[in-house]
């Protein structure tokens, strides 16, 4: 269609509506060409929940095609010179409408094209993240569950493979664009349904929650793949510190654990406080035979001055 507008060498002056007539229905086939591909993954059985779900060359094609779609929408202002068009139409005419307002017109169309088969995009790659979530959270379990004298090497390994399998798959068969964004996804999942699993299991041993730290810390090289999949702070997301900070904690010792209490404790009370209305310093002790808190005040400084009621002088 744009190679036959061009050869139609259309008069610039009236080529505006034209262009963005053009524009218009290339965006809507777009977005049509997206839902049709959606509604054959709807019906291939893409979205069943039975079984365990694998990645199919049929999705690969079909998130490539959408990813190409959109970076031939991108093209739309050269191919079809909107700047030209605009500049002629624009001098031309003493209408209202400026040549940013036409240019608006035009990006509008176009965004919300793009906008749309992004979402379709997401809504895609967050089913692979929902249906694949199912199966890494079974492949996680057993860096909690199996014996304490298992390796974390050993319990990972399900899930090792169930990735490798899957992750190789989509790297030989996706664009490298759509593939990162999965890569991503999948990352987080891990780290989400690692948590889900530690949330489970409230009561285990240091060994155990050791025995996870140390098979998380293995799956990062894997999601890294030697610079050419995720980067060090792509990875080091809040979950994923939340997640290594409990987890660091549960496998400390009684001792550990109440050194960190108190080191936490004081670096709080040695913090400086600005107060408005003074301080007060006080003894605190708890008589145990009586079941009696009891507070000695030993001092004030700076405080505000009260009225015979007792209320605070403004």
């Amino acid at each position: 269609i744009w190679d036959f507008w061009k050869k139609l060498e259309w008069p610039r002056s009236a080529a505006y509506e034209f262009v963005v007539r053009l524009t218009e229905v290339t965006c809507k086939g777009a977005g049509h060409y997206a839902d049709r591909m959606h509604n054959i993954l709807e019906k291939t059985g893409y979205y069943d929940a039975e079984g365990q779900f694998d990645v199919t060359e049929q999705l690969c094609v079909t998130l490539n095609n959408i990813d190409y779609v959109r970076k031939t929408l991108s093209s739309i202002p050269q191919r079809l010179d909107w700047d030209q068009v605009v500049s002629d139409v624009t001098s031309k005419e003493d209408g209202a409408d400026t040549a940013e307002d036409k240019r608006a017109r035009l990006w509008t169309l176009v965004t919300s094209a793009d906008e749309g088969m992004g979402n379709k995009r997401k809504q895609i790659i967050s089913k692979i993240g929902e249906k694949m979530g199912v199966d890494i959270l079974r492949y996680v379990s057993p860096l909690l569950s199996d014996p304490e004298s298992t390796s974390p090497k050993t319990s990972i390994t399900g899930l090792m493979k169930y990735l490798s399998t899957n992750l190789q798959f989509l790297s030989n068969n996706l664009m490298v664009d759509v593939f990162r964004l999965i890569l991503y996804n999948i990352y987080c999942i891990c780290i989400n349904k690692a948590r889900e699993a530690v949330d489970a299991r409230p009561n285990v041993t240091p060994s155990v929650s050791d025995r996870l730290l140390k098979g998380l810390e293995m799956i990062l090289p894997f999601f890294a793949a030697d610079g050419h999949g995720l980067q060090q702070e792509e990875m080091e997301t809040t979950q994923y510190k939340q997640l290594m900070a409990m987890l660091k904690m549960r496998k400390m010792d009684t001792r550990d654990l109440v050194c960190k209490y108190f080191s936490e404790l004081a670096a709080q009370q040695a913090e400086k406080k600005q107060y408005d209305r003074g301080t007060l310093t006080v003894q605190v002790g708890y008589l145990a035979p009586r079941g009696q808190l009891c507070v000695k005040v030993l001092n004030g400084r700076n405080l505000p001055a009260l009225d015979p009621t007792g209320m605070l002088v403004c």
